[in-house]
């Protein structure tokens, strides 16, 4: 179990960290794409 944990700890943080710096850096860059997708979404339907 020890072995295990020692394993799979250092993974679910860095995966962690990439996700949260991804979130950090691409924030703006979603919000502008939401911005400009979301209305071709609403009018496709």
């Amino acid at each position: 179990a020890e072995g295990r944990l020692r394993v799979v700890s250092p993974e679910s943080t860095s995966e962690i960290d990439i996700i949260m710096a991804w979130r950090r850096d691409s924030m703006g860059e979603a919000k502008s794409w939401c911005l400009r997708e979301i209305p071709k979404l609403f009018s496709g339907k």
